[in-house]
């Protein structure tokens, strides 16, 4: 039985990540490319933040605000870093397809590498907040809440891990269109949906 429902977990959290990955990102190895160097930039930010708190845990209930808030802040601010960084990328790849006499990069090009930078995004995340207590799913029992006495632990893990991975992966691709159209409203909405979301769990 636990077999089953931690393959069931699974395939709820991660299913559509491995769904998107291989429908629209595993044909292009460029993709492949942007989806690792998405999620290594994340966990990396992910790490630094987890650093600095590591001194002030365990601690009083307070901590985890400010600990939440300053997470959130940092990765939006590695966001716009990572997509001013594929700029410049996107500017010697133009420069290197004009060498070559193929065509630049067009607007479809570019939501392809948005969506696989935020499949990196919400990979990483999902790995480092979500797999590490699914896994735990496939033993032999399942563990309920105080609070949610209806789904077993798992359950609501494995769905917040879904949702997490379908809010970041697309917050890229709306970042990188708020960025490149000069759109305010999109820029001043992806952080407060990170921060409502990130302040929801």
């Amino acid at each position: 039985m636990g077999l089953v429902s931690g393959s069931g977990y699974f395939l709820i959290a991660l299913g559509p990540a491995v769904t998107i990955f291989a429908s629209a990102i595993a044909p292009k190895p460029f993709l492949i490319l942007a989806v690792i160097a998405s999620a290594l930039v994340w966990l990396l930010s992910l790490i630094a933040a987890s650093i600095v708190w590591r001194a002030f845990l365990p601690g009083a209930d307070w901590v985890f605000l400010p600990m939440v808030v300053t997470t959130v802040a940092l990765q939006e601010v590695v966001r716009v870093l990572f997509w001013r960084y594929y700029l410049k990328l996107e500017k010697s790849l133009n420069v290197l397809a004009t060498k070559m006499r193929k065509p630049h990069l067009n607007y479809v090009d570019r939501l392809e590498i948005a969506l696989a930078s935020g499949v990196g995004h919400g990979a990483a995340h999902a790995v480092f907040f979500g797999w590490s207590v699914l896994i735990l799913a496939s033993g032999p029992a399942t563990y309920y809440t105080d609070t949610c006495k209806q789904m077993p632990y798992f359950l609501v893990t494995a769905l917040n891990t879904l949702a997490f991975f379908l809010i970041l992966t697309f917050l890229m691709v709306i970042t990188f269109n708020a960025y490149t159209k000069d759109e305010h409203s999109q820029q001043l909405f992806v952080p407060v949906m990170h921060f409502l979301a990130a302040l929801a769990v």
